[in-house]
């Protein structure tokens, strides 16, 4: 953001900045009238001198200050979107990675829950540098609308961490009328990722990870035009998300490693999350004992957060990985180049229905 008439007046020589830990100084943004605000952090590559002048252009960091958002570009850090994050595996993932060498953006649905997720965090880890923004992948205008955003205020992305999912035990749906199961999991997923193919073409060795699961061995595909709308919900519904998701996930690898981008699935083992909350009866019961079972959720992050932090696997591509990256063998069927074309064109004729503009 440019105000009208404004010089940038550096104060004083490079310093490691309290919070952030960045390296930068303090600059006043001045008008000839008077100054708009008092000052801001500014990230640079080479120190102002002792006189206050700047001896190269800056390196800048996204900011924020009481009056504005300051939208600028921090290209000292990881830049890394994860879905669904206010809970369970993304909550931890989010936890893990607020160091000072990874930027993070959240897209979660609940504002006020957000922002108190990224009060508590950024408290314990000072050195954390945290973005939200509002993403229902139930809804295409939501996911437009944060696409839209995400490229107003950044010119890269270096991973996408797709975690949000649900598992729906009664009929529900998405904002489109869409079963919610596979809205959420498949569709919305899938939308969101091509809308930042772009931004991710230029990031610092891309990764995008999805969060998918074991269930998609048994999931089924039925090339019929009600497919998405009058679909079964529960397992029958996970499945069938996770199965496309999965052989999206290879043919994105596919095509994508062209431009340097990795594209990989994930299975976090059986975890305690808020994925076992149902509606049905059978399901209230089954949780508690479920949950007692079950890993937690710290330990369920760990398989996504290995292919984060490990650099031998940023440029290992069209895998699907357990635990400490553990590859899982996938099934014949599922990688069927006939299977992959069917579901792309249905889904892109899909997407298309809703968002004209999708595929111009």
């Amino acid at each position: 953001m440019r105000w009208k008439n404004e010089s940038r007046i550096c104060n004083g020589p490079a310093r490691i900045h309290p919070v952030s830990g960045m390296i930068g100084s303090y600059l006043s943004l001045q008008t000839r009238e008077t100054t708009l605000r008092p000052s801001y952090w500014i990230l640079h590559e080479y120190p102002c001198n002792t006189a206050g002048r700047q001896k190269q252009p800056p390196m800048i960091g996204y900011r924020h200050t009481a009056e504005k958002d300051v939208k600028v570009e921090n290209f000292m850090r990881r830049r890394i979107i994860i879905t669904g994050a206010t809970s369970g595996i993304g909550l931890e993932t989010v936890k893990s990675l607020a160091t000072d060498e990874y930027e993070i953006i959240l897209g979660c649905r609940d504002r006020q829950k957000t922002e108190r997720l990224v009060h508590e965090i950024t408290s314990k880890s000072p050195k954390a540098l945290i973005h939200h923004y509002l993403l229902d992948l139930a809804s295409f205008a939501s996911i437009k609308t944060f696409s839209q955003q995400i490229h107003t205020d950044f010119t890269s992305i270096d991973i996408l961490f797709n975690n949000a999912g649900v598992f729906v035990d009664s009929a529900k749906k998405s904002t489109e009328g869409f079963e919610l199961t596979l809205g959420v999991n498949y569709l919305g997923s899938y939308y969101l990722t091509n809308l930042l193919i772009d931004l991710l073409k230029e990031g610092k060795t891309p990764q995008i990870i999805n969060i998918c699961s074991r269930a998609a061995l048994f999931g089924k595909f039925r090339n019929r035009p009600d497919f998405f709308k009058k679909h079964a919900h529960g397992f029958r519904a996970y499945s069938a998300s996770k199965m496309m998701q999965l052989v999206m996930t290879l043919d994105m690898a596919d095509k994508l490693k062209v431009f340097g981008i990795s594209v990989n699935a994930v299975h976090p083992g059986e975890v305690a999350t808020n994925i076992w909350k149902g509606d049905s009866l059978l399901m209230k019961m089954i949780a508690p004992m479920q949950k007692k079972r079950l890993q937690t959720a710290k330990e369920g992050a760990q398989a996504g957060l290995h292919l984060v932090t490990h650099k031998e696997l940023w440029k290992e591509t069209g895998k699907f990985y357990e635990k400490a990256g553990e590859e899982i063998v996938i099934k014949k069927r599922l990688t069927d180049l006939e299977l992959a074309v069917l579901i792309k064109e249905f889904t892109e004729r899909t997407i298309e229905s809703i968002d004209s503009d999708y595929l111009s």
